[in-house]
């Protein structure tokens, strides 16, 4: 794929000692697995081994579409065709498909007629529609079954509508709680926490009386965490260029560890020949690494927060009192800055998706 997220997505493998073709994906918090089909135990190891490698393929082109839907679509038609009424070899050549997904399709088509079972190759075109149709779902932000893998992509140009369900996310558990990495994509999500992580910085700097770096080196004295990500996000917040909303911030860094794994890096000027250059996000895995670098940041500037309080609740009170009662009044108070903020991301939300 273009990127170096985990791919491809639905991974599909044959077990030669029962002869089943089973598809896996990831969820975001383990790995699922569904039974395809059942191939007949005359079939050859090798035509159920390569049949699981162009149906894993065929997954990964299709998802290429999903993460670039201005370069290439879903022709779901064209590629259920092409996989009952594949281009076979003719004088040894084989026609080959401009489009990535129908190409695809027609290999694993050719696959099936090796294997040679009408009942297979009906079994493989129901779960191929079954894939299609879940990285249609996601396009258009609904990440429920077998979409949910969508969580492990990066998606430059994240779902409006996944960017409204992951600041809900937040607004519910401004310390971020599991379903902002199992509910919505990545891109999305950071693009919310970038919001809601600089409400939490606003909040402490106000409490503390200081700047936003320093309120990221004190927080990271009071618990440890990888402060690159957030303070990336901090000074170029701070720069107050209105390109500089959370969209603008999340897809500038994405865009940036994109081109780094596919081997390219934008600079203002030539590099130094063989100098090393930095992304503030892992190449391999660019909306995670940002959104926990987000994360991260949201919670040691809760746990610095604490510090700050005045202790106007019962001195004799345990320590999970006194924590619940600090992360209450952290909870508040950034829910009622973010609500503040919340102007400068409207246009983001109701923009049309890409």
């Amino acid at each position: 794929m273009s990127q170096r997220d985990p791919a491809p997505m639905t991974t599909y493998a044959y077990d030669t000692g029962t002869h089943q073709l089973v598809a896996v994906w990831d969820t975001g918090i383990g790995a699922t697995a569904q039974l395809v089909a059942h191939l007949n135990a005359a079939t050859q190891e090798t035509a159920g081994l390569h049949l699981a490698q162009a149906l894993t393929r065929l997954s990964e082109a299709v998802w290429l579409s999903y993460l670039q839907p201005e370069v290439f679509d879903i022709p779901v038609a064209a590629a259920v065709g092409a996989i009952r009424r594949p281009h076979l070899p003719q004088a040894g050549i084989v026609r080959v498909e401009m489009h990535p997904v129908v190409e695809s399709a027609h290999r694993v088509g050719r696959e099936l007629c090796e294997v040679g079972s009408a009942g297979v190759t009906r079994a493989v075109v129901a779960d191929v529609e079954e894939e299609m149709a879940a990285a249609g779902n996601a396009e258009r932000g609904d990440l429920a079954g077998r979409a949910r893998q969508a969580v492990m992509l990066t998606r430059v140009t994240p779902s409006p509508a996944q960017i409204a369900e992951a600041d809900r996310l937040l607004h519910e558990v401004p310390m971020c709680g599991p379903g902002l990495y199992t509910q919505v994509e990545p891109a999305a999500a950071a693009v919310a926490a970038i919001h809601w992580f600089l409400a939490a910085v606003t909040v402490v700097e106000r409490l503390a009386r200081t700047t936003g770096e320093d309120v990221l080196e004190q927080a990271e004295q009071v618990e440890y965490f990888d402060s690159a990500v957030a303070g990336t996000v901090v000074r170029m917040a701070a720069v107050g260029r209105p390109d500089r909303t959370p969209l603008g911030i999340a897809q500038e860094l994405l865009r940036m560890a994109v081109l780094t794994s596919r081997g390219m890096l934008l600079a203002p000027s030539e590099p130094a020949e063989d100098g090393p250059f930095f992304t503030a996000l892992d190449p391999a895995r660019p909306a995670r690494c940002l959104l926990d670098g987000l994360v991260a940041g949201i919670q040691a500037l809760a746990a610095l927060h604490a510090t700050h309080l005045e202790c106007d609740f019962d001195p004799g009170c345990s320590e999970r009192e006194w924590t619940e009662h600090a992360r209450t009044h952290f909870d508040a108070a950034v829910r009622e800055e973010a609500a503040a903020r919340a102007p400068e991301r409207m246009a983001e939300l109701v923009m049309p998706s890409a």
